[in-house]
């Protein structure tokens, strides 16, 4: 719609009228012959991913158990006597064989036949009970991690713009919190019931043949600390770069996905279907090689089980020669080492898997938000009646760790019914101010003043009670109009089908909703597909005008529409706010008017239009 870069081109077509040029634009082609670069993925990309101390790391991992922490408690207890009950099947089961084959009574044999049948059977049934746990706990844990992640999302907004991504959003939502649910049951538990079965074993081998105790004790150490230091030591970058690999496979391809239809019409879905080619062969390879080094630990345990039982039955064997072991408590002290095997086995798999529980539980944690102004160490409303009036005192914002301020000395006041201008180049600072506005970011000097109250001493959601925000590119939801339109509000405060038909009409849609048989139960699409640019855009502004907010903050409302239909929106916008106060920003310079209060952020003058024209 820019008459600038339609300036530009030699050849036009009207899609409303005659094509002014006989002969089409041909459609560009890109990425042909181009030498296609398999992506590098570096640890110092995610810092939050590659870095965190095991501390630290333990915190997360309390925090995500906190929702479910009874049931783990009783599913630990449950996989232990599980294990419990199949280490003593084995041995019972060894007790019984050798027993019988000393062809004694059936009475004394009959207890060890009712053991094996009550160990077998019990075995299973707490197995069950341990798993069905488990993946409740997990379930409501990774349930509450999302929705912890969700509102973290909501409670920065317009802060972070790598969160207004797709691509970011799935990778904590989906990705990260999904490798959690996967590697925690195979972390947690393994790892405890592993230590809890080791001290029964080394009891046990200590009551039954004391002798054979050392070389237990030496092995449950090899098996506990040696195996999985070397399934951890060489597995060091494997899983952490699988861990990496994994985000960016799960960020490009939902990049891939978003874009798949300028992908297509551009020719390049060859290419970027080779690159995600590349990139899952490496993961592939990097899930090889982890395999390998698991295979390592599992070997080493083995052969030291194995030799444990061999060597058990040398001691053993000098103490039956002389009468004090009797032959079924060999075969109990033999078999034990055996019974330990798998049980061990997990528990390596665990160890070797803690960094990668751990880089997923760091990936699913947020990087530190800068200080917003619900931060300020000083007494805090939760609330005020209304806000009639927008003040900002000589407003001076920077964000952290950056010295320089982003502007400074902005001051104006606006009242309801009131327009606001802001405009600037890109990278003056426009969307810094959006942040402050909405409370994502604390002003380094000066104040910002909501019908009189000093904003540093509003509880942030407070203050984002009063002001709304329509984006640029806001997102719709792949559901109905009624969907999306109900967002706006809390369950409780849900708009009437009255209430939304009218702010569609308010926002420019009363013709196009006429023309929809379903009404508000038409479904927009993914993103909105099934829409315009410009209903997609109106549909939001609608969404913001629900809101009830007395200040709607509207960025860039008609990047996407030609002349007139901007024209018509701005005033269909103008006449909707009349009871609000309306915070524009925009590059347009028809957007505004005379009576509007004009913030150039270049040169950060707080002057109206009408005053501007009387000073020249």
């Amino acid at each position: 719609h820019d008459p600038v870069f339609s300036a530009l081109s030699p050849r036009r077509i009207q899609l409303s009228g005659e094509p002014t040029d006989e002969d089409p634009v041909a459609p560009a082609r890109v990425g042909e012959g181009a030498t296609e670069v398999a992506p590098r993925v570096s640890e110092e990309a995610y810092p939050a991913r590659a870095g965190g101390s095991f501390v630290g790391s333990l915190g997360l991992l309390r925090d995500f158990l906190r929702p479910a922490r009874g049931r783990y408690v009783t599913a630990t207890i449950l996989g232990a006597l599980s294990t419990l009950f199949a280490i003593a099947l084995t041995t019972v089961s060894g007790w019984l064989i050798v027993r019988a084959s000393q062809e004694p009574a059936i009475m004394y044999i009959l207890v060890a036949i009712v053991g094996v049948r009550f160990f077998g059977i019990g075995r299973s049934v707490l197995q069950y009970g341990e798993r069905v746990l488990t993946h409740t706990a997990v379930f409501t844990s990774v349930g509450a991690l999302r929705m912890r992640l969700w509102g973290e999302f909501a409670d920065r907004g317009a802060w972070s713009r790598k969160l207004l991504k797709g691509g970011s959003t799935i990778d904590y939502l989906v990705l990260s919190a999904d490798r959690v649910r996967d590697l925690a049951p195979r972390v947690l538990l393994p790892a405890v019931v592993g230590a809890t079965i080791s001290v029964a074993s080394v009891i046990a081998v200590g009551l039954l043949l004391a002798p054979a105790l050392p070389l237990v004790i030496a092995v449950l150490l090899v098996c506990l600390v040696l195996a999985p230091l070397a399934a951890t030591w060489s597995n060091k970058r494997a899983g952490r770069g699988q861990v990496l690999l994994e985000s960016e496979m799960g960020r490009q391809f939902a990049g891939v996905l978003a874009a798949s239809g300028d992908v297509k019409a551009n020719g390049v879905d060859g290419v970027i279907r080779e690159r995600l080619r590349r990139l899952d062969a490496r993961l592939s390879g990097r899930a090889r090689r982890s395999a390998w080094t698991l295979g390592l630990g599992q070997a080493i345990v083995i052969l030291a089980l194995v030799s444990a039982a061999f060597f058990t039955l040398l001691i053993a064997q000098s103490a039956l020669s002389h009468g004090r072991l009797a032959p079924q408590i060999v075969a109990v002290v033999v078999l034990l080492p055996l019974a330990l095997i798998e049980p061990m086995l997990a528990y390596v798999d665990a160890i070797q898997l803690w960094p990668n529980l751990a880089d997923a539980l760091r990936a699913c944690a947020l990087d530190p938000e800068p200080a917003s102004i619900g931060s300020v160490e000083r007494p805090r409303l939760s609330a005020i009646p209304t806000a009639n009036s927008l003040e900002l005192l000589d407003l001076a914002a920077s964000w952290p760790d950056t010295a320089t301020p982003v502007f400074s000395g902005l001051t104006l006041k606006a009242r309801v019914g009131e327009w606001v201008i802001v405009r600037g180049r890109s990278g003056s600072g426009k969307s810094t101010l959006v942040a402050l506005l909405m409370g994502y970011l604390r002003p380094s000097e000066g104040q910002y003043r909501l019908d009189g109250t000093d904003t540093a001493d509003l509880e942030p959601s407070a203050l984002r009670r009063h002001v709304a925000w329509s984006p640029q590119d806001a997102h719709l939801f792949n559901s109905t109009i009624r969907a999306n339109l109900l967002l706006s509000r809390p369950k409780d405060q849900a708009p009437t089908d009255s209430e939304m038909l009218d702010v569609l009409e308010r926002a420019g849609l009363g013709e196009f909703y006429a023309s929809l048989p379903l009404g508000l139960d038409t479904r927009v699409g993914s993103e909105g597909s099934n829409l315009s640019g410009g209903e997609r855009q109106r549909l939001a502004v609608a969404r913001t005008l629900l809101t009830r907010a007395e200040v709607v903050l509207f960025d860039e409302p008609t990047a996407h529409l030609d002349f007139e239909t901007a024209r018509d929106l701005i005033a269909q916008l103008r006449a909707a706010t009349a009871d609000q106060i309306a915070v524009l920003v925009t590059h347009r310079p028809d957007d505004s008017s005379e009576t509007d209060t004009i913030i150039d952020l270049e040169k950060l003058g707080s002057v109206t239009a009408a005053e501007r024209i009387l000073a020249s």
